[in-house]
């Protein structure tokens, strides 16, 4: 059975600029089918289809990641039994500086 997943805010705001980025560049149909691909992630991810891989240890946080397009998608099993996904980063970014100061990978949430 599929677990609930939610987006934390700063994940919600990275798929709104993401999404955008890709009407802009791209036009509607290829951001629509990414933004579609984001979310059969989210729902492979929630049904344990995609385990992902752990967070390297020295990112100072804990949880799994998985690759969608140029993006990964960090997520955590919250205390809830829910699905985090915490953030949507580009493969370009510096994940250090992100991932330390990503509140939704640093602190317990339990919605």
């Amino acid at each position: 059975m599929p677990r609930i997943y939610r987006l934390s805010v700063a994940a919600q705001q990275q798929q709104i600029d993401i999404y955008r980025y890709n009407l802009q560049r791209w036009g509607e149909a290829p951001a629509d089918r990414y933004l579609e691909d984001f979310h059969a992630l989210f729902e492979a991810i929630s049904t344990g289809d995609e385990p992902g891989r752990l967070i390297q240890a020295e990112y100072g946080v804990t949880g799994r990641y998985v690759r969608c397009g140029k993006h990964f998608a960090y997520w955590k099993a919250l205390a809830s039994g829910e699905i985090g996904i915490a953030e949507i980063l580009h493969e370009r970014m510096n994940l250090g500086d992100h991932l330390a100061g990503s509140v939704a990978l640093n602190e317990p949430r339990d919605e």
